[in-house]
């Protein structure tokens, strides 16, 4: 079996069709589409029966729910191809996919894991917008990426993974946009997928781990952000609401970190933090980016205080508990940050525009007739 589609859900059975038709609806033969049905009362099962004359389809249900990460782990452990490929319930296959997946990784020597990019859709009603939004190529590669693809050199891999202990996303942190072969993720020290964020420590792991990276510049689907998916909670800024987020990935204490503030943030601290634990020999030297942590804190408070959320008191109380040379530190950083200065930047173009704008730059309105994926990409035309 040269691939393996894994796809966990819980209560997704509004949008599971569409996913499904888009990857069963492709002839492609050499492949398995493995769904995981974690104990869903919703229409999950009935949906999956009216795929079941499809032999690529492997149901497996679990009575007891598990949480995000398990259900990872268990469809994972419940596949069988060379490579593997995790999708979510809101997103979608574009049309041949697994045909230009041949030609890569024909055409690089089956490197062991390949990123590409990927549309957007923000279904309507998933972050505070009644229409839809979308954004084509939607992760901005920098120049650590070759502009027409190619491979992605070690150094420059391990390289994306120390930024992200500066807080600097150069890389999609999420499963969809990468393929990656088996063999691989037996490198991973402990299971693939651990909490606070499953995707992020399997990618991190990988990044070090793999013996050769491909990158590919074409999108070849779209990932969903639904009103019951986790980036609905991430991207809300709201503190409440990210705790919900919290909630849905299996945890059950708000962050490890001591700071008030962004759960979310104190949750990338926490995966870091066990990045260092579990790597401790690849990653000794690099140090975690207190000040630009930190920074990030307090631009949630401020965001904070001004929906109410906390009153000037509070965002005093919680300023004066930082040190003299942690402000310091910030302002050098600050100052010195090109990634804060484009956040100011973007805040302040984008202050009249819709929240969705602001997440992601250069997202664009839909019609309202356009509820769905499998719409989206008919509009687009692929």
């Amino acid at each position: 079996m040269k691939y393996s589609i894994l796809l966990p859900t819980r209560e997704g059975g509004r949008y599971l069709s569409n996913v499904v038709s888009s990857i069963l609806d492709d002839p492609y033969e050499d492949m398995e589409l493995v769904v995981s049905d974690n104990a869903n009362t919703d229409e999950t099962s009935e949906i999956l029966s009216s795929f079941s004359c499809d032999p690529r389809l492997k149901v497996i249900r679990t009575e007891k729910l598990l949480s995000v990460n398990e259900n990872w782990n268990y469809t994972l452990n419940n596949s069988s191809g060379d490579y593997i490929l995790m999708l979510g319930d809101d997103d979608y296959l574009l049309p041949d996919y697994f045909t230009k997946v041949d030609k890569i990784l024909e055409q690089y020597d089956n490197p062991e894991c390949v990123t590409y990019n990927y549309c957007v859709f923000i279904f309507p009603n998933a972050m505070g917008s009644d229409v839809g939004y979308y954004k084509i190529d939607a992760f901005n590669f920098g120049r650590n990426y070759p502009a027409t693809g190619g491979t992605i050199p070690s150094e420059i891999r391990f390289s994306i993974l120390k930024d992200m202990f500066s807080f600097k996303a150069q890389f999609p942190l999420l499963m969809p946009p990468h393929l990656i072969a088996r063999k691989t993720v037996e490198r991973i020290r402990g299971k693939m997928f651990q909490p606070p964020y499953p995707d992020y420590y399997a990618l991190g792991s990988l990044l070090m781990k793999a013996e050769s990276w491909v990158y590919h510049p074409e999108s070849l689907l779209i990932v969903g952000v639904t009103p019951k998916s986790h980036g609905s909670y991430q991207y809300s800024s709201d503190h409440k609401t990210e705790v919900k987020g919290l909630g849905y990935l299996g945890i059950d204490r708000e962050a490890k970190a001591q700071d008030p503030g962004s759960p979310t943030i104190n949750q990338m601290n926490a995966w870091l933090d066990k990045m260092k634990a579990n790597y401790n020999e690849e990653l000794n030297e690099v140090k975690m980016d207190r000040p630009n942590y930190l920074l990030r804190l307090v631009f949630f408070w401020w965001l904070d205080f001004q929906k109410g959320s906390i009153s000037l008191k509070e965002l005093f109380v919680r300023c004066k508990g930082l040190s003299a040379s942690d402000w310091l530190g910030m302002f050098f950083s600050g100052v010195s940050s090109i990634t804060c200065w484009a956040r100011l930047w973007r805040e302040v173009r984008y202050f009249r525009y819709h929240r969705i704008q602001k997440v992601f730059v250069g997202a664009r309105p839909l019609d309202r007739e356009i509820t769905d994926h499998k719409k989206l990409a008919n509009w687009l035309g692929r």
